[in-house]
C-alpha cells in the first residue's frame, strides 16, 4: 500500500526515479536562464535511495541500500539523515534499518486523492486508438452490467452502432467476460439470476464452461470474442485495476473478424495490455504489477 501511495506521489508532480525536477523554491527568478531539463543532481541521486525503499518488501540496511544504487556507504548515509530528519525515511530502533517514513505516507495519500483513473484512461484512449486504427472502447459496471461510457471509432467505418451508455452482455461479449473474470462473483451474480444466463451459475455443464472460460481469461490477462455478439467483427478486452488491484473498468478494441488478430498475444492483446499497465500505475499501483488475483475468489 505505502509503495501505491508513493507511486501515486511521483506521478502527481511528474517524476520517475532520475527524473527529479528543481522545485519552484530553488529556481531562480529568470526562468529563461535556466535549461528546462536543469536540475539539482545531489537530490536526483539521494532520490534513488528512496526509490529503492519504495520497491523493496522489507526494511533494508545501510549497507544494502549503497549496494543497490552504487553508492559508498558513507555518502548514502548523509542522505538518510536528512530523508529521516525530513520523515521521507526512518530508521528502525535496534537494527538500525531503514524504511520509508511517515511524510512519505501522507505525500503518497495526498497525490491518490488527486487521481481519477478513468480520467487518466480517457486521456489516453486516442493514443490508443491511433496505435490500433481499430474502434476503442471504455466501459464500467452499472446497474444492468457493463456500460459504455467512452468510445472511439477506428479508422475504417464501421456498420454497427455502439452508442454510450449501452449496455453490454456479459457472457458474449470480451468486454462481459472480462468483467465476469476480475469482479467479485457477489457483484455480478445477481444479474445472471435476473436472465436466461442463471442456468450457467447451477451445478450444470454450462456452469463448468463459465468457470472454465473464467479461468482461461485471468490466465491470458485479456478476453478473446470474435463473431458473436457483432457477426463478422472480433473483439479483445483487458482489466484496468487501481493501485488495490481492484477492477475499476475495462478498455477494448473491435476490428473486422478476417484481418482482426484476436490471439492473447496478438499487438492488439499487447497494446491493451500496454495500455492498462500505464493507466495502473498513473492510478498508483505499483511498477510492473503482476498480481491479477481474483477478488473475492
Amino acid at each position: 500500500m505505502l509503495q501505491s501511495c508513493l507511486g501515486s506521489f511521483f506521478v502527481i508532480i511528474g517524476i520517475f526515479p532520475g527524473k527529479l525536477s528543481m522545485s519552484s523554491a530553488q529556481q531562480p527568478d529568470d526562468d529563461a536562464d535556466v535549461p528546462k531539463q536543469s536540475g539539482i543532481q545531489s537530490v536526483e541521486l539521494g532520490f534513488r535511495l528512496i526509490t529503492e525503499l519504495m520497491g523493496a518488501r522489507e526494511a533494508l540496511s545501510l549497507t544494502e541500500l549503497a549496494r543497490r544504487i552504487g553508492m559508498s556507504p558513507s555518502k548514502a548515509r548523509g542522505y538518510l539523515i536528512s530523508f529521516v530528519r525530513l520523515g521521507i525515511a526512518q530508521q528502525q530502533q535496534g537494527g538500525g534499518l531503514y524504511d520509508l517514513g511517515p511524510t512519505a505516507i501522507r505525500l503518497g495519500l495526498a497525490a491518490m486523492n488527486r487521481i481519477d483513473a478513468l480520467a487518466c484512461a480517457r486521456a489516453q484512449l486516442p493514443a490508443l486508438r491511433a496505435a490500433l486504427r481499430e474502434t476503442v472502447c471504455l466501459c464500467v459496471w452499472g446497474d444492468h452490467g457493463p456500460v459504455v461510457i467512452d468510445k472511439l471509432e477506428g479508422a475504417g467505418h464501421a456498420p454497427f452502432e455502439l452508442r454510450l451508455g449501452t449496455s453490454v452482455p456479459l457472457l458474449s461479449t470480451a468486454t462481459g467476460r472480462t468483467f465476469l473474470a476480475w469482479l467479485p462473483e457477489e457483484r455480478y451474480a445477481p444479474l445472471l439470476r435476473l436472465t436466461s444466463e442463471a442456468s450457467l451459475r447451477q451445478a450444470t455443464p454450462e456452469h463448468v464452461a463459465l468457470e472454465r472460460m473464467i479461468e482461461t481469461v485471468r490466465r491470458d490477462g485479456c478476453a478473446v470474442v470474435g463473431d458473436v455478439e457483432l457477426p463478422g467483427f472480433a473483439s479483445v478486452a483487458v482489466p484496468l485495476l487501481d493501485h488495490r488491484g481492484a477492477l475499476i473498468a475495462t478498455v477494448n478494441a473491435i476490428g473486422p473478424s478476417n484481418a482482426f488478430d484476436v490471439s492473447v498475444d496478438g499487438s492488439p492483446a499487447r497494446a491493451l495490455r500496454a495500455f492498462a499497465r500505464d493507466v495502473a500505475e498513473r492510478a498508483g499501483a505499483p511498477l510492473h504489477r503482476s498480481d491479477t488475483s481474483r477478488p473475492g475468489r
